[in-house]
């Protein structure tokens, strides 16, 4: 990495400032002037270094993940950006592996609940969920916008979830694109299982959320349960992020460094294949250096990344497309299921489990008073 950093771009800068304005500060740049006599060596260090300044205006910065930490964690070291001490925290590992159990078994253990906490029993095809009954407190003014906004959040929380998928996408694409070339440096070695574990996990949990919501909708009892549940399953989408909610990695990942190591490395490599090209049609006799007929320059992050983790993207984003649409479907089609809930219970119902408790009361009651009755001949025995 440090090879990276401190490589031919930056030692080139250098050199094209000296000689702009005889110091190392970019001052100067962009007011010079070329002369016809100019040095052609010359000429090339200081579009590098134009190049190098439109480059820090574009920089997007790359924000990782706790997968992405676990991976990077001896590039980290080696880069000095946190310490080995820091990398061995007993605390901070305890707190990551249970950010990622929870977004494992977070969305499964909601969805088995919502499904276990309705009564399927009368479920049937219809609109009679949206009925509006003018004064009813069931099917009033509140019960018609608690099935407007969910059908509104199913449909922006899924495509939400689509947006989601797509910058991981284009981050692991990124990233993928960096691991080659770190390795090359020898600049640590990056795990690559997290990587496709983090893939996995990111995936999953979008998927599970959209599919859960809908049942979690149909428990709702309120626009206000709508939105809270709402916000608390797009809560777990960023849990692991370095960006998210929880600052476990903010001062382990330094997602502006990284944003930047990935344009000054595409930046070269292009720089690399123009020159690459250049010499081939040369050697052709083609002077412009266009590449042979039947070749193609593939995509560097495509070269270098990794099949697995775009599958799995790619098959978790046709998912949520078709979720978009049945799931939806689903919850505004689908009348006659209610609660289990004690609250939706008949009053013969409460009745029967009130007497029940006032029948193991009594019983209670009667073996107090027997033991009570036993204690007190044992205490006082009868005289001869």
């Amino acid at each position: 990495m440090a090879g990276l950093l401190r490589g031919r771009p930056y030692t080139l800068m250098r050199e094209a400032n000296r000689q702009a304005n005889g110091s190392d500060g970019f001052e100067g740049i962009g007011h010079l002037r070329f002369r016809r006599g100019t040095d052609g060596k010359t000429r090339q260090m200081l579009e590098d270094v134009r190049e190098k300044r439109a480059l820090d205006l574009k920089v997007e910065p790359i924000h990782g993940d706790i997968y992405t930490y676990w991976a990077f964690r001896d590039v980290l070291v080696h880069m000095k950006h946190v310490s080995e001490e820091a990398t061995h925290s007993k605390v901070l590992h305890v707190g990551l592996i249970c950010v990622m159990i929870v977004q494992i078994l977070g969305p499964p253990a909601v969805l088995i609940w919502s499904l276990y906490a309705i009564d399927w029993s009368n479920a049937r095809v219809g609109l009679g969920a949206w009925e509006y009954i003018p004064g009813s407190y069931h099917k009033g003014v509140s019960n018609f916008f608690s099935h407007l906004l969910s059908t509104l959040f199913l449909f922006v929380f899924i495509l939400n979830g689509i947006y989601v998928i797509r910058d991981d996408k284009q981050k692991s694409e990124k990233i993928w694109y960096l691991v080659s070339v770190l390795e090359k440096d020898g600049s640590g070695v990056v795990n690559r299982t997290w990587l496709r574990v983090g893939a996995f996990i990111n995936s999953w949990v979008v998927v599970i959320s959209a599919i859960c919501m809908g049942p979690c909708f149909m428990l709702s009892k309120s626009p206000k349960d709508i939105i809270f549940d709402a916000f608390a399953l797009l809560f777990l989408f960023r849990l692991d992020d370095v960006n998210g909610d929880l600052g476990f990695l903010e001062e382990q990942w330094d997602s502006e460094k990284f944003g930047k190591l990935y344009e000054d490395v595409r930046s070269w490599e292009e720089k690399d294949q123009r020159s690459g090209s250049l010499e081939c049609g040369q050697i052709s006799g083609d002077p412009k250096g266009s590449p042979q007929k039947g070749t193609t320059m593939e995509c560097p992050a495509t070269a270098r990344g990794d099949g697995c983790h775009c599958s799995v993207y790619k098959t978790a984003r046709q998912i949520l497309l078709v979720l978009m649409v049945v799931v939806p479907a689903f919850f505004v089609f689908t009348e006659g299921v209610v609660p289990k809930h004690i609250l939706n219970r008949s009053p013969e119902a409460h009745q029967a489990e009130w007497q029940a408790m006032q029948d193991r009361l009594q019983a209670m009651d009667a073996q107090v008073a027997s033991m009570s009755a036993q204690l007190h001949g044992s205490a006082h025995p009868p005289a001869p």
